[in-house]
């Protein structure tokens, strides 16, 4: 029942763990989370709650116009409607509009046009959905589903832009589908999509509804004191890491990837996609000179890089055909440009396509944007680790991990980027990879110093 070492516990004042001789201070290694450091977590943790419940509140929004659309029940068949490709069955007594794929056959489209968008800043779609033995295909939007697309000159406008409000595959009972589209600027149309791009099935729809919202006054003026909020309070949970940093060469070196990591989070599209094309771009041009070897003529490697960064500048065709009038693109035009989401195009060099080859062996099916998110994370947590080895690692663990959720609650702001759960996973599960390959690291890096003690 005496004291234990002298009378003093320099590692924290804990007690002893009743376990024999090889026992150590239980307090000793795991101290006591400070004060100050609670505060910055609880902080952060209120902001995200906040924002999530102010972008997702249902109140956020007033009505301002209902029916903007004549005959979205098809009480008058498909007046007003343009039909793409596919079979298109109408029951005017129900209401209910089905479209069928067939194999080997286009997919079917239903396309409605509402002129002058401009009129409102955000569009509410809501409609009951079915799918039907929905078979989807090869490609991702090979799937049934409803958009809200801008477009201008007959040419699709920025894919990134929110316009999904359904997507269904596979046997789905009638379910409610309801999403908030903002008006994108420079549209002069916006283009109501009902699509079934699946290999075979049936998507049924009823119910439709168009609706014109606006953002409430006290809505937007929460909105913009969040965003100030953020700034500070990222300001002053990152502050101490800051200062800790200072004069140590793996501190500053985490501290510059958590900026480049956070500066690409927020990055709004399609500005981060081109980014990251030209710049993979830029590599595979590296890569072609190198190639070529000192002595031989690099002008046909360079040649081939301008061609694919020529590639990724020219309009790709997904977007839309500018040829003819809307009623002859709505009949001719390859129905898939209406609902697909096409990133840009760029050189398929050695860089962009080691990234396919890594992204094709993921599991889940998950794309190069996937693996970037979790790499991205598990070399900041690698690197913070290393960098502030006085700081318990649990402690670290819990401020990479609230670090990185916050950054995905933050992209809620950017009207092209989306808080997604599955990112949020993919962040945090890359901040314990991080943890566990430091740990990994600092065993194996221990284990020849050992050895050169005992000879």
């Amino acid at each position: 029942g005496g004291k234990v070492g002298g009378g003093e516990n320099r590692g924290g004042g804990g007690k002893m763990a009743e376990t024999g001789a090889t026992t150590k201070p239980t307090g000793a290694r795991l101290p006591a989370m400070g004060r100050g450091a609670r505060r910055r977590i609880v902080a952060i943790a209120l902001l995200s709650a906040a924002t999530l419940a102010l972008f997702a509140s249902p109140v956020r929004f007033a009505t301002t116009e209902t029916g903007i659309l004549p005959n979205l029940d098809f009480a008058q068949g498909l007046a007003g409607w343009r039909r793409s490709n596919g079979a298109v069955l109408v029951d005017p007594a129900t209401g209910v509009a089905s479209i069928l794929a067939t194999p080997g056959r286009p997919p079917g489209v239903l396309l409605r046009v509402l002129a002058r968008p401009h009129r409102f800043s955000h569009i509410r779609v809501a409609l009951d959905a079915r799918a039907e033995n929905v078979v989807a295909g090869a490609e991702p939007w090979r799937i049934a589903g409803v958009r809200l697309r801008g477009a201008r000159a007959g040419r699709w406008l920025d894919p990134y832009w929110p316009s999904e409000v359904a997507r269904l595959e596979g046997d789905t009972p009638w379910r409610r589908f309801e999403a908030v589209i903002p008006v994108q600027p420079g549209a002069e149309t916006l283009r109501l999509i009902l699509y079934n791009a699946g290999v075979s099935g049936v998507l049924s729809v009823r119910d439709l509804a168009l609706d014109a919202l606006a953002e409430r006054p006290l809505a937007r003026i929460a909105r913009w004191l969040l965003a100030f909020l953020w700034i500070l309070g990222a300001a002053w949970a990152v502050a101490p890491a800051i200062a800790r940093a200072r004069k140590r060469p793996a501190g500053l070196a985490t501290i510059a990837t958590g900026a480049l990591i956070l500066g690409l989070v927020l990055t709004p599209q399609p500005e981060l996609s081109n980014t990251i094309a030209a710049l993979s771009t830029d590599a595979d041009r590296a890569i072609a000179w190198a190639e070529a070897g000192a002595g031989e003529n690099p002008a046909p490697a360079r040649a081939n890089a301008d061609r694919g960064a020529a590639e990724t500048a020219r309009p790709s065709n997904d977007r839309g055909n500018d040829r003819g009038d809307d009623r002859t693109r709505a009949q001719n035009a390859a129905p898939t440009s209406a609902f697909r989401t096409p990133a840009p195009r760029a050189a398929r060099g050695p860089v962009r396509a080691s990234v396919g080859r890594l992204a094709r062996t993921t599991i889940a099916g998950l794309g190069p944007q996937d693996v970037g998110h979790f790499l991205a994370f598990t070399l900041l947590a690698f690197l913070a680790f290393g960098a502030f080895p006085e700081v318990a690692r649990r402690h670290l663990l819990v401020y990479l991990a609230t670090g990185a959720l916050a950054s995905e609650v933050a992209q809620s702001f950017l009207v092209t980027r989306t808080t997604q759960l599955s990112d949020a996973a993919l962040d945090t599960g890359g901040v314990v990879i991080g943890w566990l390959a430091f740990i990994a690291w600092r065993r194996a890096r221990r284990g020849p110093a050992r050895l050169a003690s005992l000879e």
